[in-house]
This record gives structure tokens, C-alpha cells and sequence, in this order.
């Protein structure tokens, strides 16, 4: 009959049990650092801090969205400006003229 001396079984044995003893550990950690994390998110600091970002990221947003149309009316207005330069110097002195003559 063969002797049970208890020592690679019981070594393997030993080395599952903590490997899995590490495994819950580290879930713990990582569970507790999330609450952790939820916890300072709903703080008032998380939350003004997480509107700030929410600001920055919109401007950035809307910039990149209307950038394009802002520069088609950036060139419309110059190249009209351009062209009708003198006609608003002419309206001005007319409207000014109209404004102060005598009656």
C-alpha cells in the first residue's frame, strides 16, 4: 500500500488557494477604487469639475463644427466690404446731409 506523505499535492493545493485568495484581493481593491472613483464624482468637486470639462469639450465641439461657415462669412463680408467701399462713405454723407439740413 502506497504512503500518503502530503507533500506536492498538498503544495499544489496550497498554491491554488492562494492564487485565488490574491484573485479576491485584487477584486476588492479594484470594487473599492471604483467607489472610491463614484464617490468623488458625485462630490460637489466631481460634479463642478465635470462641468467644467463638459464646457470645454462643447466649445471645442462647436468651434470645430462651425468653424467652416464662419470663415465662408468671413470672406463674404470682406469681399463685399471690398467692393462697395466708397458707396458706404456716400450713404453716410447723404444720411448725414438729410439728417441736419434746414427745413
Amino acid at each position: 500500500m502506497k504512503q500518503f506523505d502530503g507533500g506536492e499535492a498538498t503544495r499544489k493545493m496550497f498554491d491554488r488557494e492562494r492564487l485565488r485568495e490574491r484573485r479576491r484581493r485584487q477584486r476588492q481593491r479594484v470594487v473599492a477604487c471604483c467607489k472610491q472613483l463614484a464617490a468623488f464624482l458625485f462630490s460637489h468637486i466631481g460634479l463642478a469639475s465635470m462641468v467644467v470639462a463638459y464646457h470645454i469639450m462643447g466649445g471645442f465641439l462647436f468651434r470645430a463644427i462651425e468653424a467652416p461657415f464662419e470663415q465662408r462669412v468671413k470672406v463674404k463680408v470682406s469681399n463685399f466690404s471690398a467692393s462697395s467701399g466708397n458707396c458706404f462713405v456716400v450713404l453716410f454723407v447723404l444720411s448725414y446731409s438729410f439728417a441736419f439740413s434746414s427745413p
